[in-house]
């Protein structure tokens, strides 16, 4: 499990420190945890389960996928709830402020805008 646990803290692109902060753990109790010195509670492994959608089973046994599925409104309100726990003055924050305050005729011309970006955007990939 061990692996598992470095691979996706990894994965995440954070240090021990930072994945260590997310879960309320010590830094050194992590190190522990990757290098297999210690053996995760079921606690631990439930937050981490949580906080990045990891499949239980696979990070118990290495068994099935390393993700959980998730659908596109459970991404969307994932997202939401931590642009609502950042700071104010958060770019995104500040962005999902902004975009709330739109009338309908404002969110027809961002609409505009987007198909037109996006379609530029597509003819370059190609």
């Amino acid at each position: 499990m061990n692996e598992r646990i470095k691979q996706i803290r990894k994965e995440a692109g954070m240090n021990q420190t930072e994945f260590a902060n997310a879960l309320d753990l010590s830094k050194g109790f992590v190190c522990y945890l990757e290098v297999g010195n210690r053996v995760p509670s079921d606690r631990t492994i439930n937050d981490i389960c949580k906080l990045f959608h990891i499949n239980e089973n696979w990070l118990r046994t290495g068994q099935g996928e390393m993700y959980v599925d998730r659908t596109q409104n459970q991404i969307i309100a994932d997202f939401m709830n931590q642009v609502m726990e950042s700071d104010e003055n958060d770019l995104r924050r500040r962005l999902i402020d902004a975009l709330a305050k739109l009338d309908t005729d404002q969110w027809i011309l961002l609409g505009e805008i987007a198909d037109k970006l996006f379609n530029e955007n597509k003819g370059t990939e190609e």
